[in-house]
């Protein structure tokens, strides 16, 4: 062997030693490190088991096992996404593993990820054929893809395997609950109790079946029965919470929740406690949670966005806005932070700045459903429906289990009068919310908007009945009573919600309303008088009085009032429109025309702004501002029946442009199907463009609706001359006159009656 053959095997020898050597110490290292992460994890200190589990994934990210337990950290703490992330690596890792295919299985169940889970539950039988627990995995995977029949079966064959085992019968009675079996839904969620009283989630989910039942005081027991049997339990804790504040309890949901912090132990539940305190006006607590936080890297946007809206909330808006600043100092393109500035907009009244803002934190975050939603509350605030519809349809895609979106949806059918629409919208949110009063609440107003008075007050009356002193379900009691024509049982109403809460503008105004109707204008007024002498500024009262003031004729009072809303809040669209309306009464055409235009450049993407600006400029005879109104209206909304309908005729009656004028006027048609207006208008375009047996057809229409209107009596009979319809034409023609001698075109008419009449 040469020297160099030596040196070279030497060399290589020491390389190994060196490799084996660092291989020795990288298994001593995670060894080292997975020890230390599971004595942290036993003793729930969960925070520190997680860097452990990750030190010991650095030394080996192939490491199943502690990618597994890194896992149960994370779904510990609270933090789903990453355990997702670990349960399925760790699964990958350890296909032979049963627990790793059932815990990836379980949380790709709870992702909604059924194929997957369904997929990660039979591996795990292939393992163990006779395992209970993967069966009742794959027969929930299976009703998640609707195959009911099948999931059934298998969760009978998994209760055959084993009858003793709480979580088939649990399964089992949330898919009899599905499919509408209810008393064998309540037997089998009893059944997982009886065979496993210890067991916190048995109970969890009877509970849970009570609770959507609107069975509360039961549900209620269930969940502290789940507590008592481990009150240190984070998912028995988290439930108990939630339940006394979604039952408007929120006082008695304070020591679950600082048990889930202190057992936790992480960022997430502490913000999550101070949450709760700041939804309770503990500022001062929540204050003392968050500081802490803002250091923390994982937190400190979170905490600061939270204490930059205490700041607010305390009236200290440069402190609040020094904060936002401050995050997007760091990063432009924070989107959380631009939503919070936005919002803060809002609240000063700076709405053209905050839909900038709201679509700049888009722009940042296309998938930041907050400022979707942001920008969709601005456009319905304004009025635009057809705009906001599209921003909440944006927020379901992004988010799609987002009921305040489907919430919003609902009010905007309100708005526009499609009452079943807003009962269908309403009743999805509740599905997705069977236990929040406020979703329950809209569904009775959206019943009350559709006319079904009976279900209005059945879902009402059942709402006081479970929380009788709730001032909001109490005001919406009083409008379902003053529907009914109950006066006194509304009155009654509405002086309770005041009672419990003084400053609630709807019970307020609903008392305003009965004494309007019960002819009371005195009372009205005294009213009014003393809400605004203890609130000045508030707009929804200053908009109530001037109703108040206008129908008892004091139209001076009723401007004073309207124009002092106007500079309380330059963006309210129902003081511009309340006092164009006041004008339009007094035949004050210049001032309301001027009002409505004022509307119109603040909220240039108003179409009822524009359109009463066209409407009010064809009285006062200035047709080229009307119709560049209606064209500024429709490059807004190109359906918009109102504006499409008047531009029409404008064009039709002028000749000008006469297949435009037929488009817009199939367009108003289109949208007000049953307006015999329209149908005049349509009439109009047809006729002008010598199509005259659609004209007729048109006219016909507008004269079955209003038989007594002689100009559309004259124009069908003008349509049925054209048409060689003599006799109908002469008919008809003497008809209009005969109602009208002086209607517009009787000289033609005549001379129509007289060209027939000699031929």
């Amino acid at each position: 062997m040469t020297l160099r053959s030596r040196r070279g095997r030497a060399i290589l020898v020491l390389l190994l030693s060196g490799a084996l050597a660092a291989c020795s110490n990288a298994e001593s290292k995670k060894a080292k490190y997975f020890e230390s992460a599971e004595r942290y994890a036993r003793n729930g200190q969960y925070a520190e088991a997680i860097v452990e589990y990750r030190n010991a994934l650095r030394a080996d990210e192939r490491f199943g096992e502690a990618r597994l337990r890194l896992g149960d950290a994370y779904a510990a703490t609270s933090d789903p996404q990453r355990a997702l992330r670990e349960y399925v690596r760790a699964a990958d890792l350890l296909p032979a593993s049963v627990d790793a295919q059932l815990k990836a299985g379980s949380i790709l169940l709870v992702a909604g990820q059924y194929e997957d889970a369904r997929g990660r539950a039979r591996t795990a039988l292939a393992v163990e054929p006779r395992n209970v627990e993967a069966q009742v995995l794959l027969a929930n995977a299976t009703a998640g893809l609707r195959d009911l029949d099948g999931a059934l079966e298998q969760l009978e064959a998994a209760i055959e395997l084993d009858p003793g085992q709480a979580p088939a019968y649990s399964s089992l009675g949330a898919l009899q609950a599905v499919r509408g079996n209810m008393a064998e839904a309540e037997a089998a969620f009893r059944k997982a109790v009886e065979v496993s009283p210890a067991s916190v989630t048995a109970r969890l989910a009877l509970a849970n079946f009570l609770w959507a039942a609107g069975r509360m005081p039961e549900a209620e027991q269930a969940l502290k029965d789940a507590h008592a049997a481990e009150p240190a339990h984070l998912l028995a804790n988290r439930a108990i919470a939630s339940f006394y504040v979604a039952t408007g309890r929120a006082e008695a949901a304070e020591p679950y929740l600082k048990t889930v912090a202190a057992k936790a132990a992480t960022p997430a539940a502490t913000m999550q406690l101070a949450d709760y305190y700041i939804q309770r006006e503990r500022y001062d607590d929540a204050r003392r949670l968050l500081d802490p936080l803002v250091s923390h890297p994982s937190t400190e946007t979170a905490a600061s966005l939270r204490l930059a809206s205490l700041d607010y909330a305390k009236g200290e808006r440069a402190a609040a806005h020094a904060r936002i600043d401050a995050l997007l100092a760091k990063r432009a393109t924070n989107a959380p932070a631009l939503v919070l500035r936005a919002r803060f907009q809002v609240s000063e009244g700076r709405l053209d700045p905050a839909l900038e803002t709201f679509r700049a934190a888009v722009r940042a975050d296309p998938q930041s459903a907050a400022a979707q939603y942001g920008i969709g509350t601005i456009l319905a605030r304004r009025g635009d429906y057809a705009e906001a519809q599209a921003a909440f349809t944006e927020v379901l895609r992004i988010a799609p289990d987002t009921p305040l979106a489907t919430a919003q949806l609902a009010r905007l059918a309100m708005a526009r009068g499609e009452g079943t629409r807003a009962v269908e919208l309403a009743e999805e949110v509740v599905r997705a919310r069977p236990n929040s009063l406020e979703a329950r609440l809209l569904l009775t107003r959206a019943a009350l908007a559709k006319g079904d008075l009976a279900r209005a007050e059945a879902e009402t009356r059942r709402l006081v009945g479970e929380v009788p002193d709730n001032p909001a379900i109490l005001v919406q009691l009083g409008h379902v009573l003053a529907a009914r024509n109950d006066t006194a049982g509304a009155r009654d109403a509405y002086e309770r919600s005041l009672a419990l809460r003084p400053e609630a503008t709807e019970a307020y105004n609903g008392l305003v309303q009965l004494d309007l109707q019960a002819n009371r204008p005195a009372d009205a007024r005294a009213r009014v008088e003393a809400w605004m002498a203890k609130r000045p500024n508030d707009i929804a009262g200053l908009l109530v009085a001037s109703r108040v003031y206008a129908a008892d004729r004091d139209t001076t009072a009723a401007e004073r009032v309207l124009r002092k809303a106007i500079t309380v809040d330059p963006a309210s669209l129902q003081a511009y429109g309340l006092l164009g309306r006041l004008y339009l009464e007094q035949q004050r055409l210049g001032d309301a025309r001027r009002e409505f235009e004022a509307l119109a450049s603040r909220q240039p993407r108003l179409v009822a702004a524009h359109t009463m600006v066209g409407i009010l400029s064809e009285i006062q005879q200035d047709r080229v501002a009307a119709r560049a109104a209606y064209e500024r209206a429709l490059a807004v909304d190109a359906r918009a029946a109102v504006p499409a309908n008047n531009l029409a005729w404008m064009l039709a009656e002028s000749g000008q442009d006469l297949d435009r004028a037929l488009e817009l006027a199939q367009t108003a048609k289109a949208g007000l199907p049953d307006t015999p207006a329209v149908d005049d208008t349509l009439g109009l375009a047809y006729y002008k463009k010598g199509l005259y047996s659609q004209a007729i057809a048109a006219f016909q229409s507008s004269t079955a609706q209003e038989p007594g209107n002689a100009a559309f009596q004259l124009r069908l009979g003008l349509a049925y001359m054209k048409g060689g319809r003599w006799q109908d034409s002469t008919k008809t023609l003497r008809e209009a006159l005969r109602l009208n001698p002086h209607v517009t075109g009787a000289d033609e008419a005549r001379k129509a009656l007289e060209a027939m009449g000699r031929s």
